[in-house]
């Protein structure tokens, strides 16, 4: 009797699978009935002056906070019309601001380290809004230099032993060329 099987035919494997699929359908409802999805609609409006049709829409997007004016209701130039989230554009703001700073403290780094100084120069703005920062860039600038002279040195020791068995190779291979004299004193 085949052990995989159950006394109707069906595969464990078969059984396995429904009741896997069962148990994802059953936890996807229970997702579907406590979550909330946001849904976002784009729509383009339309002022429509005495003159001429001009359309209004946000460059970016965004999610609509309060309308300020109402239908039939005369605008001045410049008046604000809507008022958006400041949330999406607030967090773009804040997180271009800290690429923009991580790129300054980057700039300051390498040019300390085209220059050959022993530290980076940071703007003196950004010292004083970001201490903690410019002190890690520092750390970092240190902890590159300090790889780098790593670097080199393992190439120059590598390098001078690649050299000094060169040179015995050569030396070896002379000797093999001829045969050794006593007067010689390349071949040891």
């Amino acid at each position: 009797m085949n052990t995989s099987h159950t006394s109707r035919g069906v595969s464990k494997s078969t059984h396995a699978t429904f009741w896997i699929s069962a148990l994802a359908v059953v936890a996807f409802a229970i997702w579907a009935s406590f979550s909330t999805l946001d849904i976002v609609a784009n729509t383009a409006g339309e002022v429509i002056p005495s003159s001429q049709i001009k359309t209004v829409q946000h460059l970016e997007g965004g999610i609509v906070r309060e309308i300020k004016v109402e239908e039939g209701q005369k605008v001045d130039a410049d008046q604000p019309l809507v008022i958006l989230e400041p949330t999406v554009s607030g967090a773009d703001v804040g997180e271009l601001r800290v690429r923009l700073t991580a790129l300054e403290t980057d700039i300051a780094q390498l040019e300390a380290l085209a220059a050959g100084n022993d530290a980076p120069t940071f703007p003196e703005d950004l010292l004083s809004r970001y201490p903690d920062l410019a002190a890690e860039a520092n750390d970092r600038f240190k902890t590159r230099c300090q790889k780098h002279l790593d670097t080199v040195t393992r190439q120059e020791q590598t390098t001078s032993s690649k050299s000094l068995s060169l040179q015995r190779d050569g030396r070896s291979s002379k000797c093999r060329r001829k045969p050794p004299s006593p007067f010689d004193d390349d071949c040891t």
